[in-house]
């Protein structure tokens, strides 16, 4: 969590109308501290603008989404992405509200588990990683929906692969990161 790092991704994004390919960059805008714990603010970058901007928090407890969301729509309490010690067979879960898959305000529930160590591919290459999996039942206004969702992480790297399926009644969405190149200092 030092500001400039940045990771870029080789980005899927699918819906009913296909898959559009492209490229993503997250990078980190500004860190401090706060309550003994670091904060970072990130920017999700596609075709140079900024689509999305989040606060993440890294403590002795593990790694916590604040918010997210160009209002910056807080998580409350804070959205457990990684918890510490990472051990395989963790259970993580989460209730709450916040800023939904769809990108409105609503509830959220989660359960989750570390899988472990996994090969993964990712655009620069097979490493293996952590694997993070959950399913999310969340409620925004009339809709609701379930974000099943698997994370893989490296040590001394962060995110390499990503990957979120959507569903929303009789619709549905995918997400794929796969890391390209990172400039990561620790």
């Amino acid at each position: 969590m030092k500001k400039g790092n940045q990771w870029v991704y080789a980005s899927e994004i699918g819906s009913s109308s296909g898959i559009q390919s492209g490229e993503m960059t997250w990078r980190i805008s500004a860190v401090r501290e706060k309550d003994g714990a670091s904060e970072a603010d990130l920017e999700m970058v596609q075709a140079g603008k900024v689509i999305d901007r989040q606060t993440w928090r890294k403590n002795s407890k593990g790694i916590f989404q604040v918010s997210a969301g160009s209002q910056r729509t807080s998580f409350s309490p804070p959205q457990p992405i990684v918890t510490f010690p990472l051990k395989t067979g963790t259970k993580i879960s989460y209730a709450g509200k916040g800023i939904t898959p769809l990108g409105g305000t609503g509830t959220l529930t989660s359960k989750g588990q570390v899988l472990g160590p996994q090969e993964v591919d990712t655009d620069s290459g097979r490493v293996t990683a952590i694997a993070i999996q959950s399913a999310t039942t969340f409620q925004a206004g009339k809709n609701e929906g379930l974000a099943e969702t698997t994370s893989w992480y490296q040590a001394g790297v962060g995110l390499v692969r990503y990957r979120m399926d959507i569903r929303v009644g009789a619709a549905h969405g995918s997400t794929v990161l796969r890391l390209k190149s990172t400039n990561v200092k620790l």
